[in-house]
């Protein structure tokens, strides 16, 4: 059974606009949905899939139990970090588990501590105060 390989966990979170900036853009904060089991794989680079007519990036491939999750919706790793929610497969329609194609990114704090230090540490779910309007722009929808 698929859910002997679940040797990770993930955040699941969705990207919530929680109020207007000065000059009137959203202020994205992720809120946390909950905590699940899953198993995770790093893809040959930054690869290319297409579901029908639908072609989307991902650089890992996410397995878990059926959930709701969509392209809007964030992933955070502890271990490796954050991703944005690429395509989320439901294997031959089965309702048995899901197949979730992420793509990595950085959080805004995560590119600054790097810009300014040489060692930089992963961001915690709870030092993430807002996400720019970019990330959920870099989700292709289906």
């Amino acid at each position: 059974m698929i859910e002997d390989l679940y040797n990770t966990t993930f955040g699941l979170y969705t990207d919530k606009i929680t109020s207007t900036s000065a000059i009137g853009s959203p202020v994205r904060t992720p809120v946390l949905r909950g905590t699940h089991s899953c198993y995770i794989t790093q893809l040959d680079g930054a690869e290319m899939v297409r579901f029908g007519k639908t072609t989307v990036e991902a650089d890992h491939l996410l397995f878990c139990a059926i959930m709701q999750m969509g392209t809007t919706d964030l992933v955070y790793i502890a271990a490796l970090g954050w991703f944005n929610v690429s395509y989320v497969d439901n294997a031959n329609n089965m309702g048995h588990h899901l197949e979730v194609y992420l793509r990595k990114f950085a959080a805004p704090e995560e590119e600054e501590e790097s810009s300014s230090s040489s060692s930089s540490s992963e961001s915690s779910p709870s030092s993430l105060s807002s996400l720019s309007s970019e990330t959920s722009e870099t989700s292709p929808g289906p």
